[in-house]
């Protein structure tokens, strides 16, 4: 294996243990594969493997192809994502510590679904 392509490779593994990651990726998937909890009893044991694999490769995938597409952008010659990324970053920052503050504020910060609107059900 050639030196880029081991570089490459071991990015990818150390990828998976980034603060944002490390922290968010299991949160994420407690909180969704916890959404459905009132009727986890009565699922079957197949049915709730399947949906569990089902979001953990969606979310792998998703996962995979962010830094895919952001890889091939900056071999593609645009070497301005790197210089716009610490400033993306630090806008993404400021935000987290708007939201934050609103939170202890007190204020619920939180997304309504389009279809929670339309159908008149709840998701909680």
């Amino acid at each position: 294996m050639s030196t880029a392509v081991s570089f490459a490779f071991a990015a990818g593994l150390l990828a998976t243990v980034n603060p944002c990651g490390f922290t968010m990726l299991p949160s994420f998937l407690t909180f969704y594969l916890g959404a459905h909890e009132q009727d986890g009893a009565s699922r079957s044991l197949l049915a709730r493997v399947r949906e569990g694999l089902t979001v953990g490769a969606v979310l792998s995938l998703a996962f995979g192809a962010v830094f895919v597409v952001v890889g091939l952008l900056v071999s593609a010659g645009l070497r301005s994502v790197i210089e716009v990324v610490p400033w993306l970053a630090v806008a993404v920052a400021v935000g987290l510590l708007a939201v934050g503050a609103a939170m202890l504020a007190g204020r619920h910060v939180g997304v309504h679904l389009a279809a929670e609107r339309n159908c008149g059900c709840s998701v909680s």
